[in-house]
């Protein structure tokens, strides 16, 4: 435009920005429950902010330990490192495509 420079090649400043970061990490941890969903979206944004201080969070209760005795029976428990992590229930989980292959692709027969 005039006196202004040139316009963006789309109006919309969130794609490919904000949004492509979400849709990133959302990809990378596939199968979390919707509420760690939330949860995750809030962190990636909040990095993004102009001066994030995660440190700020911590508070002193947060080192103390609140679980049980952990369980050693050599089973690997659903959910953890050691199992296949499912998705969770009711969640539609993302899908890149990236799996899919098909077609002709060019090759001769």
């Amino acid at each position: 435009t005039k006196d202004h420079g040139p316009l963006p090649s789309t109006t919309n400043q969130l794609e490919g920005g904000v949004n492509a970061v979400v849709k990133r990490t959302l990809g990378h941890h596939r199968g979390l429950s919707e509420a760690h969903m939330k949860r995750c979206c809030e962190w990636t944004v909040y990095m993004l902010t102009a001066g994030p201080d995660p440190m700020s969070f911590v508070t002193p209760e947060h080192w103390r330990t609140t679980g049980g005795e952990p369980i050693e029976n050599g089973d690997s428990i659903p959910g953890t490192v050691t199992a296949v992590q499912l998705p969770a229930t009711g969640v539609d989980a993302y899908e890149n495509g990236f799996g899919v292959r098909k077609g002709w692709a060019g090759r001769s027969k």
